[in-house]
């Protein structure tokens, strides 16, 4: 599991490791973070099962929550109260009108200490908010449409190569048994009252001047594929590409 966080989560970046078990020893503790992991990388490179483990086998249903981000627009949102845990499954990618009205619902939960629950015919009500959230996308609309303060985007691996790993995963971390295990261990050595959710690790560095999503176009997906994901040399002649 430790590998996974690191290398799959993390891409090898050992301060962010560190900050997302600060972050679920802060939420176990009952604890409001104030921000917000954004896993983004490829629909199918497993990022989801960070938030899968802890919602099945850590937390109970009943203070954890899995669900479209387009949830957030609805008027009724009875299904927020009492979450601790709430993972917010691949946002697609949205125009920026359609991602404020998102954002902004969003930023309510990280810094108010109480929301507004609307039930269906029935008064609103005001409770204690301690909800912690995750959300897992394609692509950083945060950076897109500059409202990123709050958000620990993590640049999740690729690689969705080694499938006899992640069955190891799947079979061996999710039980009822490691999921008490990790919850006592992540408890025991990260917990820091300290801590400082806002404090975001620094952004990993990236090459060169200027960065594009190499999967926003059919030509730059097959590049993408073809040499990111395996690792190929990318140094050859312009003219190779029209080859």
């Amino acid at each position: 599991y430790r590998w996974y966080v690191l290398n799959v989560l993390c891409s090898g970046n050992a301060e962010q490791e560190a900050y997302i078990y600060k972050w679920m020893a802060n939420m176990f503790m009952g604890k409001k973070n104030g921000s917000v992991l954004y896993l983004k990388g490829p629909a199918d490179n497993r990022k989801s099962m960070f938030h899968e483990l802890i919602a099945e086998y850590i937390l109970c249903k009943d203070t954890s929550l899995v669900t479209d981000a387009w949830s957030l627009r609805d008027g009724f949102n009875t299904v927020f109260e009492g979450k601790l845990f709430v993972a917010f499954e691949e946002i697609s990618n949205t125009s920026p009108a359609k991602w404020e009205s998102v954002s902004s619902r969003l930023g309510k939960f990280l810094t108010q200490d109480t929301i507004t629950i609307q039930r269906k015919c029935k008064e609103k009500i005001q409770i204690n908010n301690q909800m912690n959230v995750v959300i897992c996308s394609a692509y950083d609309t945060t950076e897109r449409h500059g409202d990123g303060r709050r958000y620990f985007v993590l640049d999740t691996s690729a690689s969705r190569q080694d499938v006899e790993y992640f069955h190891r995963l799947k079979s061996s971390c999710f039980t009822s048994t490691f999921g008490v295990f990790l919850f006592n261990w992540i408890l025991r050595n990260w917990y820091d009252p300290g801590f400082v959710p806002e404090n975001l690790p620094a952004p990993r560095k990236r090459g060169g001047s200027f960065e594009i999503d190499l999967r926003s176009m059919p030509a730059l997906d097959f590049l993408y594929r073809e040499f990111i994901e395996k690792s190929r040399d990318l140094c050859w002649e312009t003219l190779d590409a029209f080859q």
